[in-house]
């Protein structure tokens, strides 16, 4: 759910700026940890369009385009990897 996705950690990271749980998903697929992302999307029963609105959203926010967030990691070959995985 979007909601979930802007909900407070308990333990935010403001040096690595990861204040929600969308923060912290984000991060985690753009260091790599793709199979611990998707677990965690399944556990929190958030969509892949979910996701991508979240980031729609930040990138809005900030004032820059979606390829610009995270450095460029949510490319469409990270999409369709996500896609394949029925998210």
């Amino acid at each position: 759910m979007l909601k979930d996705l802007y909900t407070e950690l308990e333990e935010i990271n403001e040096d690595e700026g990861i204040y929600t749980i969308g923060d912290d998903l984000c991060n985690t697929f753009m260091n790599g940890n793709f199979t611990t992302g998707v677990k965690e999307m399944r556990e929190l029963n958030i969509t892949s369009r979910e996701l991508l609105r979240y980031l729609e959203e930040k990138a809005e926010e900030y004032g820059c385009e979606l390829k610009e967030l995270y450095y460029g990691h949510f490319t469409a070959d990270f999409w369709i990897a996500l896609g394949s995985e029925n998210i």
